[in-house]
């Protein structure tokens, strides 16, 4: 079982997400000890997207991932695709226990040093978070899959232009995607950005302010 002592919430909630013609936004609500506190998710695009809920939903929770080791439920205010869900719980457990390892047992100072255990077990590294959607329904979604196009996510560093390259050099269609945050993730990518947008027609950019809602979970 997870350590009680990292229980920073009662519960984090998130609501059923507004879809526009450019923008996906979706408010987190965190209870704690008897009050709420919110912050809306939000992701804006370029160009027109597609009106999915679907889509929109898994793009809104995936934030809430980083954060089954400190909370004993998710909220989600709508209902799940049994997929979504099984994929959220995955990456869930598998974040959960990289946090736990690399920032709380090998003791970086994130944690108090009175409430790091001195045996450490798996179990500890299970997270606490029971995932409560609304319902889980398999939602049909129009989509047929062209296995001669690609997306590669653009950080700018070295592997995912290798990896863009190699795509290239496969013959596929490929599609570059920047994530633009506000923090220093940007300032690393922003140079490959430039210049795969003077040169790659095919570039998209997403803005997000996540980084903004992860500051905000934090220093709540």
């Amino acid at each position: 079982m997870s350590l009680p002592e990292l229980k920073c919430f009662d519960y984090i909630l998130i609501e059923r997400p507004r879809v526009s013609a450019r923008r996906i936004s979706a408010r987190y609500v965190l209870g704690i000890d008897g009050e709420e506190l919110d912050f809306t998710l939000i992701h804006r695009y370029h160009e027109k997207i597609p009106k999915v809920e679907a889509f929109a939903k898994l793009v809104s929770i995936i934030p809430a991932i980083n954060y089954g080791l400190f909370t004993p439920e998710i909220r989600f205010g709508f209902s799940l695709d049994p997929r979504d869900l099984k994929f959220f719980r995955d990456m869930m457990e598998v974040t959960a226990r990289d946090i736990f390892v690399n920032r709380i047992a090998q003791r970086t100072g994130f944690v108090k040093e009175e409430y790091i255990p001195k045996e450490v077990t798996p179990e500890m590294a299970e997270p606490m978070a029971k995932l409560l959607p609304e319902s889980v329904e398999e939602e049909p979604i129009d989509f047929e899959p062209d296995h001669s196009k690609c997306a590669v996510m653009l950080s700018g560093g070295k592997e995912s232009l290798l990896t863009y390259g190699i795509m290239k050099e496969l013959g596929c269609e490929v599609y570059p995607f920047f994530y633009n945050e506000s923090g220093g993730h940007w300032k690393v990518a922003i140079p490959a950005y430039r210049w795969f947008e003077r040169n790659e027609p095919r570039t998209k950019r997403v803005w997000s302010n996540a980084d903004r809602l992860y500051t905000f979970i934090e220093k709540t």
